[in-house]
């Protein structure tokens, strides 16, 4: 379609929207950030306050008028969500009975929760924070400080904005590089500029490759994209390329990335969705 203006000659095309909006703050920032789902479906977020979308019936609730930040994770009836206030790191929400438990910082200065992840013992959550890890104890409603940072120290005073586990152990992605961690919870790697094996330090997000084994890919502030092979040993270096605005990319600050099931990668960044060809 042609359409002629005052400002000039336009050509225009009509095509199906594939993004539909769920919801909105009308008053401010609408600011959604931690996202999770429970075995029925039903989709819980933040967007400062947490909210359910039912998927069957469309219907959007507010659960709690606490201020929400990034964290969120569902178990057994149980939300956990963290928030903004300094005294505590976040609270508990049971939906059976509508019960909010606050959980108290263990530390003042580390009162942000970025990222959560279960741990093999039951009602243990570890978090990653604005300043390294701590436990969640869901039975005791407590948390925890993490302690076992070893040889690690860097860990204590970084920013730990990605928990991610597999075969191999648990990756923390920080702004000092990836962590590694074994099983028993316990630092053991460290892949940074300065060791040779990351070409940018500060990772936001890891995502394991699901055709490539060994693959990760990290999004990164302000780097773009790294596609990244970790080296098994310690004497040994990483494999790393780097994908940038150079590249094609529309933005270097990326906040996570995701694959569908075509092997397609999807990465939000600060100039909107971009999708990737690996």
């Amino acid at each position: 379609m042609w359409l002629a203006t005052p400002n000039g000659l336009l050509k225009t095309s009509v095509a199906r929207n594939n993004f539909r909006l769920i919801h909105q703050i009308n008053l401010g920032a609408s600011d959604c950030r931690g996202i999770t789902e429970d075995p029925a479906g039903n989709i819980y977020f933040l967007n400062k306050a947490l909210y359910r979308w039912n998927t069957r019936t469309q219907a959007c609730e507010k659960l709690s008028d606490s201020y929400g930040a990034l964290a969120l994770a569902y178990q057994d009836s149980l939300l956990w969500a963290g928030d903004y206030t300094t005294p505590s790191l976040g609270y508990e929400l049971d939906l059976r009975n509508n019960k909010e438990t606050l959980y108290e910082a263990a530390d003042p200065k580390a009162h942000l929760a970025y990222s959560i992840l279960k741990t093999s013992r039951p009602g243990y959550w570890l978090a990653g924070l604005n300043q390294g890890l701590a436990y969640i104890d869901l039975k005791n409603k407590q948390v925890i400080p993490f302690k076992d940072y070893g040889r690690f120290a860097q860990l204590q005073t970084s920013q730990v904005n990605h928990l991610y586990k597999n075969n191999t152990g648990i990756w923390l992605a920080t702004n000092n590089g990836v962590f590694l961690m074994n099983e028993q919870e316990v630092p053991i790697r460290h892949f940074t500029t300065a060791s040779g094996d990351l070409p940018f330090d500060y990772i936001q997000h890891i995502h394991e490759d699901r055709d490539q084994h060994g693959v990760f890919w990290l999004a990164t502030r302000g780097g773009g994209v790294i596609r990244w092979r970790p080296a098994p040993g310690a004497k040994q270096l990483s494999e790393s390329r780097q994908f940038t605005t150079a590249e094609g990319l529309s933005n270097n600050f990326t906040y996570a990335v995701y694959e569908d099931d075509y092997g397609k990668l999807w990465i939000p960044s600060d100039e909107g969705l971009m999708w990737m060809d690996k």
